[in-house]
């Protein structure tokens, strides 16, 4: 099968196929995926998913602002990555998802 070509929207945008693949499967890992800057310079993001009783992903919470104010020394701010992730496990449960 042929895949589409990844077009940047910044300089920080990842766009090989391999870099991709290993960027989603640190995602999986840890549970949590960021932007910081690769969809829009001076914004950054951090995401987790929320699952169904099924552990199917439904949705997803996120923070998104400014890289400084998400931001600090380089890198997302670590209690914003608690406090998304808290939240998608906590709405997860909601749905009936159980523990993780």
């Amino acid at each position: 099968a042929l895949e589409a070509e990844r077009q940047p929207f910044t300089p920080r945008t990842v766009t090989g196929t391999e870099d991709f693949e290993s960027m989603l499967d640190l995602v999986r890992a840890r549970g949590w995926a960021a932007d910081v800057e690769e969809t829009w310079e001076g914004v950054a993001a951090v995401a987790a998913p929320i699952h169904d009783r099924r552990r199917m992903p439904v949705g997803a919470v996120a923070v998104t602002g400014a890289v400084e104010r998400v931001c600090a020394d380089g890198e997302l701010r670590p209690e914003l990555i608690a406090a998304v992730r808290d939240c998608a496990r906590a709405v997860s449960r909601d749905l009936g998802a159980g523990r993780f």
